[in-house]
């Protein structure tokens, strides 16, 4: 049987820092293949992608990635612990994923596998410590980084402080959980290229590359400072940045001003707000039918809008020291697509019967793989998006989710930019 390596991932967008890792872990593990689950046109942080996920899915292929799997809005959209439960069941499940590769700033992997074992098992001190910090008004980041500092010591708390790290983590704690054969192998990252502006490596990260691409600004390091002044030199820097097609399609929607932004579905958001204000009703009996992600403070704060507020502004309006803006922002996306707990729950609730894994592209020498996935996986492979049939209520759910947000993402290119993109049951695997 042959090595391959799983990648997961959201490329938004696609950048010179991706083929490194791509490179890397065929490096590492003497892979024959790489397979890549990758976000939809939703992220984790609640955020339109740049590009749409066909258009992503492309350029992976293009630069190395032998296939790429869509991972189900659900967990494209949720929590790290949902992100990494639903990539790493989907790689599990294909039955022939030989390893996990992924970056961290801490490559330590003894003490990341024990820190991962740590937080798998959860002792009754852990438990304790960690409730009595959330009750004490302590976010659950900072909650479990000072219950870990007190049980471990400060060299592991300090672990828990990079987002890179913590991710890494939830995808070590769900192949334990899963009891998966799928070795965890890790790229040293130094800085924080998915959450930062400076360069890593000499890789400018993919927030820099989309403040160039929106306008904003980009703080970088000093070397790099010098080059970043006039129009024609952001172009050069970013063609210096990304592969040739990542550029051609960056370049495109800059040129003709159709970038997606999350204020595109503000009028939405408000509509929704205004809608819950209406029932008025208590948390306590309304709470199954909200995301997961509000709480009953999140949901006070909501009722408390009067004035029509953009996205951003809700969410800068409801954010404090116990919420992240990720939360919020899901949070809020969930509530537009009324993606509720009760919903939530009864996907996860159902996870062998409800999960499957859409193909959105692959490379046509590397078609071997695919037949490999469709002999040993335990879960549907959708090859043919309209021929899929739900086999279960939770797969129902996950697909209508899927279907749901990709009609979200394509009305609101096309009702603001006259962009028409395939819908979800009519598009068409990208073969390269």
């Amino acid at each position: 049987m042959p090595n391959i390596a799983g990648l997961i991932t959201e490329y938004n967008p696609f950048h010179n820092g991706h083929r490194y890792h791509i490179d890397m872990a065929k490096e590492l593990t003497k892979a024959d293949y790489t397979v890549a689950v990758m976000s939809g046109n939703f992220l984790e942080r609640g955020s339109m992608a740049i590009l749409d996920k066909s258009k992503r899915a492309e350029l992976a292929v293009l630069s190395g990635v032998d296939s790429v799997f869509e991972l189900p809005f659900l967990f494209a959209t949720g929590s790290a612990d949902d992100f990494s439960f639903g990539a790493c069941h989907i790689l599990n499940s294909f039955n022939i994923v030989t390893h996990l590769v992924f970056g961290a700033e801490c490559d330590d992997m003894g003490k990341m596998s024990h820190l991962a074992e740590f937080l798998t098992n959860e002792n009754d001190d852990y438990k304790t410590l960690l409730n009595d910090n959330l009750k004490s008004g302590l976010s659950f980041p900072k909650a479990r980084e000072n219950a870990i500092d007190k049980l471990l010591g400060k060299e592991y708390s300090l672990v828990l402080l990079s987002p890179n790290n913590i991710l890494a983590l939830s995808y070590m704690i769900e192949l334990n959980r899963m009891n998966s054969s799928i070795k965890p192998v890790i790229i040293k990252r130094i800085g924080n290229y998915h959450d930062k502006n400076d360069d890593i490596r000499g890789f400018m990260s993919a927030e820099a590359i989309r403040n160039i691409i929106n306008d904003k600004t980009v703080p970088f390091s000093d070397i790099n400072a010098s080059k970043l002044g006039t129009e024609l030199q952001k172009k050069e820097l970013l063609r210096e940045a990304v592969p040739a097609k990542t550029y051609e399609y960056l370049m495109e929607i800059k040129r003709r001003n159709i970038i997606p932004n999350d204020n595109l579905f503000s009028d939405m958001l408000y509509l929704k707000i205004l809608e819950y204000r209406s029932k008025n009703k208590d948390y306590e009996e309304i709470k199954h039918l909200l995301p997961v992600e509000i709480d009953n403070d999140i949901y006070n704060k909501i009722l408390n809008i009067r004035d029509y507020l953009s996205f951003d502004e809700t969410v800068n309006y409801i954010v404090s020291k116990n919420y992240t803006l990720s939360r919020i922002r899901r949070g809020l996306l969930h509530l537009i697509l009324d993606i509720s707990r009760e919903k939530h729950d009864m996907i996860f609730n159902d996870i062998d019967n409800a999960l499957y894994a859409s193909i959105l592209s692959f490379r046509k020498e590397s078609s071997q793989v695919l037949k490999h996935i469709n002999e040993n996986s335990i879960i549907p492979v959708i090859n043919k998006r309209s021929l899929y049939s739900p086999a279960s209520t939770g797969a129902k759910l996950l697909r209508d989710m899927d279907i749901t947000s990709t009609d979200l993402y394509n009305y609101l290119l096309r009702k603001n930019f006259g962009i028409s993109l395939p819908r979800e049951l009519s598009s068409n695997i990208k073969i390269i």
